[in-house]
């Protein structure tokens, strides 16, 4: 993990999913997207998680995030969005649970 090679891709990683971050936001503002957002990058400065595990939570959390701008473009209401990225957001920390390490599962709580 701590490879010169490793750690340029990492933040190689940080920048295109901060990019991809910001245009999401933009397409449907919602808290819990800046939460899964700041999970992924606490994952990234984790050195406890293993890269195979930090892979597994950014696809599922891309899926999560993706799940919630459909909701928000599926939903008159905005109030109905929210309920329906909650049920989203159990699911996802139903799924990464096992994957986090202590230090990241505080961030799993906020979603």
């Amino acid at each position: 993990m701590s490879t010169p090679g490793f750690k340029a891709r990492l933040i190689e990683f940080n920048f295109a999913w901060n990019d991809f971050i910001v245009h999401q936001k933009i397409l449907a503002p919602s808290h819990r997207i800046g939460i899964l957002a700041d999970l992924i990058f606490a994952a990234t400065l984790d050195p406890k998680l293993a890269p195979n595990s930090m892979a597994m939570l950014a696809g599922e959390t891309m899926n999560a995030v993706t799940e919630m701008i459909s909701a928000q473009s599926r939903h008159l209401f905005r109030w109905r969005a929210w309920i329906a990225e909650r049920q989203i957001a159990r699911r996802f920390a139903k799924k990464v649970r096992p994957l986090l390490t202590p230090t990241l599962l505080p961030l799993l709580r906020e979603t």
